[in-house]
């Protein structure tokens, strides 16, 4: 039987709430009620009544709510907390689900599918107008996919966007008028929020990771075997759940660095579980079991990421435990999970914790946090994986894109829309669904950004592209043929544009090309004393218009964690020349850029042979690519004051001779890093760099000092990036007197040392020719070493890094090392003493 539910501006129909209505099924009937309303002119009244039996067959009712008679009649099993009910029977229209959110998102449902209302972006709404409100029979009994779903980006934190799309995680500020949220607390990393060093360590050391045989306060994790920790962190989640009832879950999950305890004990689950998961689970199900008692109805979340993502051996998560996989690095974004090589370990782990029988959720990123508005067409894998998910078995997703404020990232709101679509129905048609988004949003010039989004899914189909959460710009997909073609799709979709709404949407788009065109810069190269591009000129208005654009459209951030002043002080290097410096003697060679983070950019080595001649000079550095960030400030010799602080910055440089030799006195103020919740800045870095009158060696030293009122955070660190074909080698110099082999193997990886493990004077690189590289420390000023090797690129990466340190006003943190260079291994085996201190004018003995 059709219903009528309205003709010409009138209805017969009634809207009715039972009278123990929730807040969330009172707006389900206002909403009904005004969108009905500006659909078709009719406003039908609201009003509250119980109906204990079937209302008569021909009364012109739409309930909002199950009513009373509901179950008792029909014999129908309750609904679901998120079910949804749209049916027809009689004269009657049934818009019911579970409680909380279940009658609201009927309501936003039976709207959507049978009304034809979109709600595409915050400010892009189509409400159609219909001279008749006609509905065919309907029986429609749903759940949707995920039981948790939830979009991090800051576009879809808009809380009337969100609910009308179905999300229903905590960070669209989704409170009870809505049904309330699956709600956090905290979110992530809470392994210090549930143990706080600043409460706990200066009594109970023995809570924190044992790292290097010391007890670490800061950026580590926990002893998670310690009774006394387990005892207290049991309370500390009771404490939680008192505090924060409406959380429906809480995170007991490891931070977001390493520094895993090496104490005998974590050591024995370590090795009987196969890695950082079972002790994590051990101590999550801990946890679980003493919340289970107090209040059954809630869980806790944990994280299988990282160190932890492989399932345990032994222990298995409780029924109330949460495991969160992420979809990090090394993975691909262009290609679905089960077809791309670079996701089996993933996909192999997802399928191994949810063949458990395990309550998992993943956490898939969904952009590039590199570059935000870089053209990312991943549509295509998103909609198979959110299929795979479901059928794997995963129980809620959170994508993240770009969250920070402002938002703005390519494609934000069309991604958003799509995926709030297919975590309710991963069935639904994801071409579809973009269709219908490009039609609403783009309107008059929705053919030309259409053919702009084929362009980039055609690039997405390339078996030899991967893209992930960092690739870079030159990852292949941004070739001159695509973003001509796509500039001239775009600028059509301009001239085509109907409205100013239409017009600002194709802008917004645009960014992403503009983005692209902004960071395409010809090589710099050396010209007379200064390192200079063709494109240099034109750097500086091609800035300012983007920079103007930006703000036209309230986006803050290019990059994660980035400001707009260092983004433009980053990308500002583009546009002016840098001047060079050279230390040298006859054995090396070494230009530096002060206004380029004080780096040296090339190192030309000639060291004597055994005939006492040196050896015809080769630059040893690795020289970084036009795409890479921030070129020309990358790659080659830097140094920082803490994570990414200082190695663009612009020094002041002194070249001066000295008794010894040739020195660069370099000294910078530096500002603009976030950590741990944050601001850093006031921090002076001062640096020494001497070349000896002869001899192939180099010898740094720096000084961070707190040059601000508050505490502030340093880690000096230097990083020198070298280039070598296949065949080189690493060794560890414990001594001046004692040298072993390291093992590095395969085509990529990264080799930590440090503790027990880091040697006691230098490391030792040689090339497959013979150079060799001694680089030579203090022990007690390093914290570790990092190798990092890439063979693609012909990349070796050393990493001396010093303590970490929390400077009062005035406090200094000091580094110093050396790089010596002979011909051969021979060369080197009596001079592995450290000699940097003394040359560097720092008075200490030598080591």
């Amino acid at each position: 039987m059709e219903l009528i539910v309205a003709a010409d501006g009138r209805s017969a129909y009634r809207v009715v709430l039972p009278s123990q209505a929730t807040v969330a099924e009172e707006r389900a009937a206002s909403v009904l009620q005004h969108y009905i309303h500006q659909v078709t002119g009719a406003r039908l009244p609201v009003v509250r009544q119980d109906f204990s039996s079937p209302p008569d067959p021909g009364e012109p009712l739409i309930f909002v709510g199950l009513p009373g008679f509901w179950l008792s009649h029909w014999g129908s099993r309750e609904l679901g907390a998120e079910e949804v009910l749209i049916q027809t029977f009689d004269r009657h229209l049934l818009l019911a689900g579970g409680r909380p959110r279940g009658t609201l998102y009927a309501v936003y449902t039976f709207l959507e599918e049978y009304v034809g209302c979109r709600w595409y972006t915050a400010e892009n709404v189509r409400v159609p107008s219909m001279g008749e409100l006609a509905l065919q029979p309907i029986h429609r009994r749903v759940r949707p996919d995920f039981e948790y779903r939830e979009i991090y980006y800051w576009e879809a934190f808009d809380k009337e966007w969100a609910v009308v799309n179905r999300l229903n995680g905590g960070n669209a500020r989704l409170d009870e008028s809505v049904g309330g949220a699956v709600r956090y607390h905290p979110f992530v990393h809470t392994f210090y929020h549930l143990i706080p060093p600043d409460r706990y360590f200066a009594t109970h050391p023995e809570y924190f990771s044992l790292v290097g045989g010391r007890r670490k306060r800061e950026l580590a994790q926990l002893c998670l075997t310690n009774p006394g920790l387990v005892e207290t962190a049991k309370q500390r989640l009771l404490e939680w759940a008192q505090e924060h009832p409406e959380a429906t879950i809480y995170s007991v999950s490891q931070n977001d660095w390493g520094g895993w305890c090496e104490c005998p004990q974590c050591d024995a689950v370590r090795s009987a579980e196969g890695g950082e998961s079972g002790l994590v689970i051990r101590f999550a199900n801990a946890l679980a079991e003493t919340l289970e008692q107090h209040h059954p109805d809630k869980l806790i979340d944990t994280l299988a990421y990282m160190e932890t993502e492989n399932v345990p051996l032994l222990a298995r998560p409780r029924p109330n435990v949460i495991v969160r996989l992420c979809h990090m690095a090394p993975s691909c974004d262009l290609h679905p999970l089960d077809e791309c090589q670079h996701n089996a370990r993933y996909w192999r782990n997802v399928l191994t914790w949810t063949g458990l029988g395990a309550r998992v959720y993943v956490w898939h990123y969904v952009t590039d946090f590199a570059h935000y508005l870089m053209p990312f067409p991943n549509f295509a894998a998103l909609a198979k994986d959110v299929k795979n998910y479901r059928d794997a078995g995963i129980r809620g997703i959170f994508f993240q894109g770009h969250y920070e404020k402002g938002g703005g990232g390519e494609f934000a709101w069309l991604r958003s829309y799509v995926l709030a679509h297919l975590m309710w129905n991963a069935s639904q048609d994801a071409d579809t669904l973009v269709n219908d988004f490009i039609e609403g949003v783009y309107g008059a010039a929705a053919e030309p950004v259409r053919e702009y989004y084929d362009l980039l899914a055609q690039q997405a189909r390339r078996e030899d592209i991967h893209l992930n959460l960092y690739s870079n710009l030159d990852a292949g997909h941004l070739t001159a043929e695509f973003r001509r073609a796509a500039r001239q799709a775009l600028d059509r979709a301009a001239r085509m544009a109907g409205n100013e709404l239409e017009a600002k949407a194709v802008e917004r788009l645009s960014l992403s090309l503009d983005y692209v065109d902004l960071m395409d810069t010809a090589p710099f190269t050396e010209r007379g004393r200064s390192l200079d591009s063709v494109t240099r000129p034109h750097k500086r208005a091609q800035l300012d218009r983007f920079m103007a654009a930006l703000d036209r459209h309230g986006i803050v951030h290019c990059r994660e964690g980035e400001s707009p002043k260092e983004f433009r002080e980053r990308v500002g290097i583009l546009g002016q020349a840098h001047p060079l410096a050279v230390l040298e003697n006859p054995h090396l060679k070494a230009v530096l850029a002060a206004s380029l983070g004080g780096r040296i950019r090339e190192l030309y080595v000639a060291p004597p042979g055994a005939d006492g001649k040196p050896a015809p000079a080769r630059q040893v550095l690795r020289l970084p690519g036009r795409w890479e960030y921030g070129y020309p400030a990358a790659a080659g010799y830097a140094e920082q004051a803490c994570i990414n602080l200082g190695d663009r910055a612009a020094y002041v440089q002194e070249i001066r001779e000295t008794p010894e030799g040739s020195e660069a006195r370099l000294s910078a103020r530096l500002e603009g890093l976030m950590l741990l919740g944050v601001y850093q800045k006031d921090l002076q870095m001062e640096r020494r760099i001497a070349v000896p009158r002869e001899g192939a060696e180099l010898r740094f030293w720096c000084e961070v000092t707190n040059a601000g009122e508050a505490q502030a955070y340093a880690r000096p660190t230097a990083i020198g990036q070298f280039t070598a074909a296949p065949g080189w080698r690493l060794w560890a110099v414990d001594d001046p007197a004692s040298v072993r082999p390291l093992s590095v193997t395969g085509d990529a990886g990264r080799l930590v040392l440090k503790g027990e493990e880091l040697p006691g004077a230098g490391l030792i690189l040689e090339w497959a020719d013979g150079l060799a590289l001694a680089e030579l420390y203090p022990p007690e000023k390093v914290q570790l070493v990092q190798v990092e090797w890439n063979t693609a690129n012909q990349s070796i990466v050393l990493k001396l890094v010093g303590f970490d340190r929390k400077l009062s006003p005035g406090e200094r943190a000091n580094l110093d090392h050396l790089y010596r260079f002979a011909a051969s291994m021979e060369g080197l085996s009596r001079r592995l003493a450290y000699t940097g201190r003394e040359a560097a004018g720092v008075e200490s003995p030598e080591v």
